[in-house]
């Protein structure tokens, strides 16, 4: 008889975890406690609003204050032409096409999109410093409607897809296809309630 032998890999598998002795006792080390002589530290001033036109920018008063080394925007960014980010993973639906994809950018231009987007990096010589200047700048918003519910940010007359300039040919999510189609669809007779729950990732 051959014994079977606990699965510690895949998707599920219990972590066995040995670094939680040193974290408890206070001998962790974090990325924070890293120092190197001359390093800046940077503060992120980001949105509170869900979807806004920013209106301005100012700041003046974060640049003055004791330690700054520099204040970024997301139209410094522009003048530099720095490209918008791209996503880890590009989708496209079974027939080949693109998924919709929005400008995204590492600090916001003229619109936030969701609650704690980037809008302002504020670097200083000390991380004390960046958190007080950061909490000099001052952003003028205008408040948009904003979509919370998935199936309504799907539809083409949405908010979020007039906004994002998201065709209303281009699907805002990828019709994808993997397996069978014919099994799946196929009733289990194991199962005799069947609930339509879309995912969206």
């Amino acid at each position: 008889m051959t014994a079977t032998r606990p699965n510690y890999q895949g998707i599920g598998a219990p972590l066995r975890r040995r670094e939680d002795h040193r974290f408890l006792t206070g001998n962790g080390r974090f990325v924070a406690d890293i120092e190197f002589p001359g390093a800046l530290h940077c503060a992120i001033v980001r949105s509170p609003h869900a979807h806004a036109r920013i209106r301005k920018v100012d700041i003046s008063t974060a640049r003055a204050a004791p330690g700054v080394a520099a204040v970024f925007t997301g139209a410094d960014m522009a003048a530099d032409g720095m490209a918008p980010m791209r996503p880890m993973w590009a989708v496209r639906s079974r027939d080949g096409s693109p998924m919709a994809e929005p400008p995204r950018f590492a600090l916001a231009r003229d619109t936030v999109r969701h609650v704690g987007e980037p809008v302002v990096a504020v670097i200083a010589e000390t991380l004390a410093q960046a958190l007080d200047a950061a909490e000099r700048v001052a952003v003028d918003y205008a408040p948009l409607p904003a979509v919370t519910d998935a199936r309504a940010a799907s539809l083409s007359d949405s908010s979020w897809t007039s906004d994002a300039r998201v065709s209303s040919r281009e699907p805002s999510l990828p019709d994808m296809k993997r397996g069978s189609q014919c099994q799946t669809q196929r009733p289990s007779s194991r199962c005799r309630r069947f609930r339509r729950n879309p995912s969206v990732s």
